[in-house]
Parts: structure tokens; sequence; C-alpha cells
């Protein structure tokens, strides 16, 4: 009996917690990746929910750290705003969060409830 009920709240504890994912199914059915410009994802997935922007994040740009850059091309792909969330909901209540970070989808996290 002593380890179900620490199994159970074991469940119950990491359930809340958030996943990372390298992949993201857009509602329309189109897949992006981590590594994805921002205007790739744009052009695949339906509008997010929700668009959150940080100015306050630092603006440097060293594009041997960003993997969305390829040598010899134009930062004009580069927005402006270096920290991006796009949140979308599944179902009614399931969120999934796309981080881009100047300018390339850096993370896909899933999970969290929308109240």
């Amino acid at each position: 009996m002593k380890w179900t009920d620490i199994a159970v709240a074991a469940v119950f504890y990491f359930s809340g917690m958030l996943a990372y994912a390298d992949n993201f199914s857009c509602p329309n059915g189109a897949i992006v990746s981590t590594g994805d410009k921002i205007a790739t994802v744009e052009a695949k997935c339906d509008p997010p929910a929700f668009k959150t922007n940080d100015m306050s994040a630092p603006m440097h740009f060293n594009p041997e750290e960003n993997p969305c850059y390829k040598s010899g091309e134009p930062y004009t792909w580069l927005k402006k705003e270096p920290y991006v969330e796009w949140i979308y909901t599944e179902g009614s209540s399931l969120q999934h969060i796309l981080v881009f970070y100047q300018g390339c989808l850096r993370e896909v996290r899933t999970g969290g409830f929308v109240k």
C-alpha cells in the first residue's frame, strides 16, 4: 500500500510540469521544428491564440549561436522582438507554447492549462 501511495503522488506531482519537444503539430496539421525561422512557422501554422513580446531581452545577435542563421545570409529576416512566445490551445484547456529567440524557434513547451 505504501508504494502505491508514493506512485500515485509521483504521477500527480509530475503531471503538472511542463514537457518539452523538438516538434509541434500545428492546428492545421503542419509540423514545425526547433530551428525554424519565425516567418516559416507563421507561414505553416494558423495564427496562435496569444502572442507575447519581451522587449527587455538582450538585443545582441551572435550568428554562430543561432540555429536559424546560415553563413552569408543577410540578417533581414531577424525581427526586432528578441524574445517572443506564441501560445496555442488544444481543445479547451491544454496549452502549447512556442518560444522564439532572435527570430528562431528555440523551444516547444507543452503543459499548463487555460483557466
